[in-house]
Parts: C-alpha cells; structure tokens; sequence
C-alpha cells in the first residue's frame, strides 16, 4: 500500500476518532449535567420537605399550645400549681391532641424553679428538678421565648417544643410538646416517598439502649434504621469511615444516600437524617457509552480501510489522467489558469499558484480544492459564487455563455477581479473545464473610484444600493443609509484654498472607513456630500452609527488646526420602496438637520434627532 493512500487512511481515522471522541464526551458530560441537575433537584425536595415539616409542627403545636393555656383556669392552676386541678382541666384536650397525632408523647408543665409541675403523660411523676438534667429546660427557663429542637431522652429521640407560659408581665413556666421523631419522617416519607431514618452523635445518644448502638460509623450511631436497609447500610458502613452523602452499588441497584442536619434548640448539628433513594448509576452509563462509543468506532475505521482500498485504483487512474495535460503549455499562459472537474482544482499553471502564494497544487488543494472557495459577492449579478441560481459555477458559466463573468477574489488584503472565461475539454470519457481568469481590477477600480477621497464614487454607491436593493427583498433583510454633509464647507475652501479643502476631504474619508465596518459601502456623493450604505441594518443601530460618526469627525482636528463638524440624515428602506425615494428620504432629512442648526443627526419620525 503506498504513502498516499496510508495517508488518507490514518488522517480520516483520526478524524473519526476524534469526532467519536468528541461526541462521546458531550454526551457523557450532557447526561452528568442532567444527573446532578436530577439529584438536586430530589435534594432540594427533601430539604424543603423537611423544612416544611418541621415548620408545620411548630406551627401547629404552638398554637395548641397557646390554645390550652387560655383555657379557662389552667393559668390559675398553673399560678398556684395546682396539678390535680390543672390535670382535670387538660385531660381531655390531651386526648384529643394525641388522637390528632399519634406520635405526640409528652405534653409536660414545668414550674418556673425548674421542677416539674405536671407530666400529662406521666401524672404520677412530679416535683422533680428536671432542669437540673436538661439543658433545653434550663434554657427555656432562661430566655422565657418559644424553643424547639431534637434531644434524646428516655423514650428515645423527639423534638420538643417549649412555649412559656406567661400571666401577664409574671413568668409561670414553660409547657413542653414532645414528638417522636419518627412523626417527621412520616411526613416526608407521604411527601417524597423516601425512606429516612437518623445519624445522631454519640456524645448526645443519652439513654439509647444497647440494641439501638448495633450499627456506628466513627461517632455516629443509627437510629432504628429500616429493616430492608440493614444489608446495605452494613455494606455502606465498611466502605466509609465517617457518615457522609453518597451513591451506592448494591445488590443490582443504585442507591443516593443525601444528609440533611438535625439541630437542638441551641442551633447546634446533633445528627443527621439520612435519605435514601433509588437513582440512576451513572458510572454504569459512562461504561457503557465508552465501550459502545469504541465498537462503533472500531467498525467504522474497518470500514472506512476497505473504502480507501476500494477507491485507490479508480483514483490512481484520474490521476495518471490529469498528470497528462501540458504543464509547460499551461505555465506559458501570463493569466491565472486552472484545470478543474467543476468540484475541485486538477491543474494549475504557474501565475494561478504565484497569485495565490503557493509553491505547488497539492499545497493550494490542502487547503482549497476548489478555487471556488475564494469567490466572493460583488456588487453586480456579473459576479460569481460556488453556487448561482442553483447551479455550480461552471455550469452557470456554461449556461449563460453571452454574460460576462466576473470572479472577485481577495489575497493578502488587495481585491482583485477577473474577467471568467472557460472552455470544456473530453477526454477518456472525463469532462474538465479549463478556466483562465483575466485580470480587471485596475480599470474596474478606477471607474468605481472617487480620486479626491479613494472612497467608492457616485457611480459605484448607485450600483451598490440597486444591488442590495434586490437582495433586501429577496432575502427580507434591512438595510439603512445614512446622508451627511460637511458643515459650511466653503469657508474652508474659501479661507484655506481647495487643496487643503481636499485634504481634509481624504481625511474626513479616512477618519469615517476606521469607524465602519468592512461590509458597510462608504461613498462620495458629490462635492462635500457623503453617503453611508449600511446593509443588514435597523434603523436604530443606523442612528447609533450616524451618532459616532458625528461625534468623532466633531472631535477631530484636520490639517491646519481646521476643526469642523457634520450634520447627518438617515433612513430605513421602507416595504417597497425605490432606492431612489429612499435616497430622497434621506437628502431631505439632511437638510432638515441643517435647517434646525447642522451638527445634529435627524431621522424619522422627523421629531426625532440628536444633538450633544
């Protein structure tokens, strides 16, 4: 196998491989953007669930709260700790409250010495100094306001709440609500559908009995973890040294484990509820999409080895077809000329390779294979493009032999146009086109130029705007003129003399193009008179443009410390209208400019202007 076909081999390979690559990536990287974008998403739900729910509690139970001390007598009962009293008072609503919520376990009044008045839960157990074992009571006690928060205790984990109970300006006590914390989960779990239980520090597991330690990572214990989780809370447990958020393999199935804190009263992370989902394994689809990504892959450069094997004889053949044609006969000719099949250039003489800066025709096809590629519009329909009314260049050309071609090509910043004539050539059952390309810049140039400014002329500015005339409508494109006229001009011609005046004219010219774009036609239209041909342009950015330009040429000192400035008229082409109504648009609100003080740009409505 030669070097030539090796060649294309490896670099089409690479290319594929690259493609492949990048392909396999976006996805990869698509589908891990949508994966954290999912987790989030279900994080944040059970955030706010838990938010809410822990905000409904309280909500609910202080109101209970408040709703059981302003029953008739329990204040009084209160005041004079009267339990019995203030038991008969209670007992009913009590009942009621915990058919509400069956995970409601202490309903507690404590006096205001710190000793506990009454347990509604425990009628019999009283008078003990209960705030000497529980802070959350001491600071109760102490800031007299409404406290929550979970703590362990005797019957496990709960969240309290705490409302003092006030008699007047005279502070009595607090009453204590206090819930299993199951009752959360719950709630979440109706909400979300996640399972949960709770991590809780070792230092504030209190009384947790020796069943309920089974399970501990570093200074965390589980609290009554859901029995079908146990196995793989296990495997989770001798893979991590510490608790934290993480997604889990086990046993076919990909687990997210999310942490959320739980706090005490005092604002301080006592634990963490933990959330456990099923959720997609996203390593599991990286493996995939690799190995499925590398078989496609693999396939496609099999066969893309036997496709090169393939077509290298019917290449080789052109080849030695083209290599036939007189090199010598070709390179005489002082005009750029080109062999081509319409598609992509398959000969070239020496002044085609010498305008185009390249030593041979292997280095112009590595980059062009056409030299149709360099076409570009121009402002008549003489010019040509790769594709014209739908037809290849070539067979525009063949098409339309009485027309006269032309080609604009631009190399190293100089524009050149070319006279296009071609010629068709069989042989061996080919078809090829010899095209020579006759340079007529100079004189085209000079006829499209105004000499005083180097600026395209009045000629070319008509020729121009009748073009894009046609294309405005044609493809529903905008485009805007902007008419401006240097402000009492003949002073300086008159005080100065018109050589100078003509020097300031080329570098009013010169100071407008460095202001403009590429695109946009900037013309003479006649002694101090000026227009702006601005295509695929709103009115208001034609304004915008108009503006600059004013202030730039106001700021602006010419030869001779001369300073000037210029008024300014623009316009929009309107729904079907000439391009000359639209140059007479715009005379006039050039003149409105002048008439209303120059130095101003006017533009319709005619109330509109602008004037710094």
């Amino acid at each position: 196998m030669n070097r030539l076909k090796i060649k294309v081999f490896v670099f089409l390979s690479l290319l594929m491989l690259i493609v492949a690559s990048a392909v396999t990536f976006y996805t990869i990287m698509h589908e891990q953007s949508f994966y954290a974008q999912r987790m989030a998403e279900v994080r944040e739900n059970v955030a706010r669930n838990y938010r809410e729910s822990i905000e409904q509690t309280v909500r609910f139970h202080t109101s209970r709260a408040y709703a059981n001390l302003s029953s008739p007598g329990v204040i009084e009962a209160i005041a004079a700790k009267d339990r019995n009293r203030l038991y008969d008072l209670i007992i009913k609503r009590w009942g009621v409250m915990r058919e509400e919520n069956s995970a409601l376990f202490v309903m507690q009044f404590h006096n205001a010495d710190g000793t506990s008045l009454l347990r509604m839960h425990q009628k019999e157990v009283h008078s003990d100094h209960i705030a000497l074992s529980r802070q959350m009571v001491r600071d109760t006690h102490k800031r007299r306001s409404v406290i929550y928060g979970f703590e362990e205790g005797r019957a496990g984990l709960g969240f309290r709440l705490f409302v003092p109970i006030m008699d007047g300006e005279n502070y009595l006590g607090a009453l204590e609500f206090g819930l299993h914390s199951d009752h959360l989960l719950n709630i979440i779990r109706a909400h979300t559908g996640y399972d949960a239980f709770f991590w809780l520090q070792e230092k504030y597991v209190g009384y947790l009995d020796t069943a309920r330690r089974a399970i501990q990572i570093g200074d965390m214990i589980a609290l009554d973890p859901p029995d079908e989780y146990l196995s793989v809370i296990e495997h989770y447990r001798v893979k991590h040294q510490s608790v934290e958020e993480t997604t889990v393999r086990f046993n076919d199935q990909t687990l997210t484990f999310s942490l959320l804190p739980i706090k005490n009263h005092a604002d301080k992370a006592i634990g963490s509820v933990m959330f456990i989902y099923p959720s997609d394994d996203l390593a599991y689809f990286v493996r995939q999409m690799l190995l499925a990504s590398f078989l496609i892959t693999l396939t496609l450069i099999v066969l893309l080895w036997f496709s090169i094997h393939y077509f290298y004889d019917v290449i080789a053949r052109r080849i030695q077809f083209e290599e036939s044609y007189n090199q010598t006969l070709l390179d005489s000719i002082p005009s750029p000329v080109i062999t081509t099949d319409s598609t992509r250039v398959i000969a070239a003489n020496r002044s085609f390779l010498d305008f185009f800066g390249f030593k041979t025709l292997d280095d112009f096809l590595e980059e062009h294979p056409c030299v149709c590629d360099y076409f570009e519009e121009g402002d008549t329909d003489e010019y040509l493009l790769p594709i014209k009314e739908n037809r290849n260049w070539t067979q525009y050309i063949l098409d339309y032999p009485k027309r006269m071609h032309k080609a604009k090509i631009t190399r190293n910043g100089e524009t050149s146009i070319f006279d296009v004539k071609l010629s068709t050539l069989l042989g061996r059952g080919l078809k090829r086109y010899v095209v020579v390309f006759n340079d007529i810049s100079t004189m085209q140039t000079r006829a499209l130029t105004d000499t005083t400014t180097g600026i395209a002329n009045r000629l070319h500015f008509t020729m121009m705007i009748s073009h894009l005339h046609t294309l405005s409508l044609r493809a529903q494109k905008p485009f805007s003129i902007v008419m401006f006229d240097i402000d009492h001009f003949k002073r300086i011609n008159d005080t100065h003399g018109h050589l100078i005046g003509d020097r300031i004219l080329h570098a009013l010219a010169s100071l407008v193009k460095s202001h403009i774009r590429a695109s946009d036609l900037f013309a003479r239209w006649g002694g101090e008179e000026f227009v702006l041909l601005l295509s695929d342009t709103e009115l208001d950015h034609a304004v915008q443009i108009a503006q600059m330009l004013r202030l730039a040429i106001e700021g602006a000192v010419f030869e001779e410390e001369i300073t000037m400035s210029c008024s300014f008229g623009v316009a929009q082409l309107a729904a079907e209208e000439a391009p000359s109504a639209l140059l007479e648009r715009a005379d006039i609100l050039l003149y409105e400019a002048k008439a209303r003080g120059r130095n101003r740009v006017v533009y319709e409505p005619k109330s509109n202007e602008i004037q710094t």
